[in-house]
């Protein structure tokens, strides 16, 4: 894959991410998580 569909392809992807992000505001699902949670849910801190 060269460079530039490399680019493209990252480009889609966070295109896609935003309307998914869009459409739960939209619907009202949308789930803010605080910080330290976010690290707990991702495994990233000790519980």
């Amino acid at each position: 894959m060269t460079e530039a569909r490399a680019q493209d392809l990252i480009d889609l992807e966070d295109a896609l991410a935003v309307a998914q992000y869009r459409a739960k505001v939209a619907a009202g699902s949308d789930e803010y998580v605080p910080h330290e949670e976010l690290g707990r849910r991702l495994g990233l801190v000790g519980e």
